[in-house]
């Protein structure tokens, strides 16, 4: 099903591309495939995703059962629910009180500002491989970690603010991301950075940043517990990854980075003279390997906010799978998107179905599940 999902939404993305002068056409292809994923998520039982259990149901209940949007999210606010989230969950309870329902227009937003966020860069990339990407690395865990997610797709969508050197427009992004999930604040990082590679030190500013984030991540509880004293983060609600010693999917995730890294050096260069500004989207490809080399130390925050750099990933896998120069006889080109494809399906299959990450597998239609009929 998840499969089926993936290529059908990739190909309609495709065919939209392809009719781009039939601008109504080509708009109707995209809300198909953006609409697919959405459906899937809506359709899915319960037991789809830890944090559905969670949280996700029981403040989607609560939002039908208040009136007052205000008094909602106070109460929201009070157990540290983030008030975006809640806006969220208060707007589809006034659609339907059908917790699918909700599902359906959370995930529509996912697909939406994914679009959207991808849609600047389509000079320099196919938006269909960016979805197919998208798919495999991210879908499954949007089904879970609902909060962390949609603040995820906000910093990836504000994205385009860094590329264009847009400080006030990327702020609002994070300040809106930081609603859904306060680990947002970490996507300030990216514009800071990216300034500081486009400067005249940026060699050194390069080993300053992998060496001072090998050092943070080392000392994360220390970091923790400042920025908890500054109340950025709570204690009570994310203080148990400070003791959780299983990140999962070390090993995977390890040699999966390895490979996009190797690739990185493979065409670094040549990306580099195509476009200005991929040699800051290749780093935070490094910056990823190098959060993944210190998960065998460190705890499970690590991965939280390792989040945050990996998604810029849509972008640049695609922009490098687009330079990469191999052709061969029958496919031609297209030889370079089955060679980055092929080891991102197989990172998918051992993470999401082998070990069941983000507990998505076996997908289950909530009426099979309740033995309705569809």
């Amino acid at each position: 099903m998840y499969l089926l999902t993936f290529i059908s939404s990739a190909f309609l993305l495709y065919v939209s591309g392809k009719y781009k002068r039939n601008k109504y056409f080509s708009a109707f292809m995209v809300i198909l495939a953006l609409l697919i994923p959405s459906i899937l998520a809506g359709l899915r039982d319960y037991n789809i995703g830890y944090d559905v259990l969670l949280y996700g149901n029981y403040w989607f209940e609560k939002a039908c059962s208040y009136g007052s949007m205000i008094g909602y999210l106070n109460k929201a606010r009070e157990y540290s629910v983030g008030i975006g989230y809640a806006a969220v969950n208060f707007l589809s309870s006034r659609i339907s009180h059908d917790p699918h329902v909700f599902y359906f227009n959370y995930e529509l937003l996912h697909m939406v500002l994914l679009y959207f966020g991808l849609k600047p860069f389509k000079d320099k990339i196919s938006i269909p491989f960016a979805f197919l990407v998208y798919y495999f690395m991210w879908y499954n865990l949007s089904l879970n970690i609902l909060r962390q997610s949609m603040a995820l797709i906000i910093v990836f969508f504000s994205y385009q603010f860094v590329v264009n050197k847009k400080p006030v427009w990327f702020a609002l992004c994070i300040f809106i991301a930081m609603t859904f999930h306060n680990t947002a604040i970490i996507g300030v990082i990216l514009y800071i950075i990216s300034f500081s590679l486009q400067s005249r030190v940026a060699k050194l500013f390069k080993l300053i940043v992998v060496f001072a984030s090998g050092v943070v991540i080392l000392f994360y509880k220390q970091v923790f517990e400042i920025l908890a004293s500054m109340s950025i983060f709570s204690t009570s609600r994310y203080g148990h990854y400070m003791e959780d010693s299983l990140a999962g999917g070390r090993y995977i995730r390890i040699v999966f980075w390895l490979f996009i890294a190797a690739l990185v050096i493979w065409r670094g260069r040549q990306c580099n003279r195509i476009w200005d500004h991929s040699k800051v989207i290749n780093f935070w490809i490094i910056i990823s390997l190098v959060m993944s080399l210190v998960m065998f130390v460190a705890s499970s925050t690590v991965i939280r906010a390792a989040y945050y750099f990996d998604i810029i990933a849509v972008i640049s896998i695609p922009f490098i799978t687009e330079n990469l120069g191999v052709r061969e006889k029958v496919l031609g080109n297209k030889i370079q998107y089955v060679i980055t494809i092929v080891p991102i399906i197989l990172y998918w299959f051992l993470t999401f179905i082998v070990r069941n990450g983000a507990q998505t597998f076996p997908y289950v239609f909530y009426f099979a599940a309740t033995g309705t009929s569809s």
